[in-house]
């Protein structure tokens, strides 16, 4: 199974991607604050666990960070200021 994500996973997300054991893990664009499947830490690259997810970056990076910005300020923007 692959599993498609915007934004590379937290650690969090690494680790349930390695407990439920996905097979191959394809993102768009690296979190520098959060990521855990390379930027920050690599989870994935663990070689003590029992299974190892593939992983794919940098797909459609440029369409990805887009998507996550706009969603972003949309949010900001319907969010009253107080």
């Amino acid at each position: 199974m692959t599993l498609y994500v915007t934004l590379e996973p937290c650690a969090m997300c690494a680790g349930a991607l390695i407990q439920s054991r996905i097979a191959r893990l394809v993102f768009g664009t690296w979190d520098p604050k959060a990521g855990a499947c390379g930027s920050i830490c690599d989870l994935t690259a663990e070689t003590r666990f029992n299974h190892h997810v593939i992983v794919q970056s940098e797909i459609l990076t440029e369409d990805c960070r887009h998507l996550l910005q706009q969603f972003f300020q949309q949010l900001r923007e319907a969010q009253p200021v107080p």
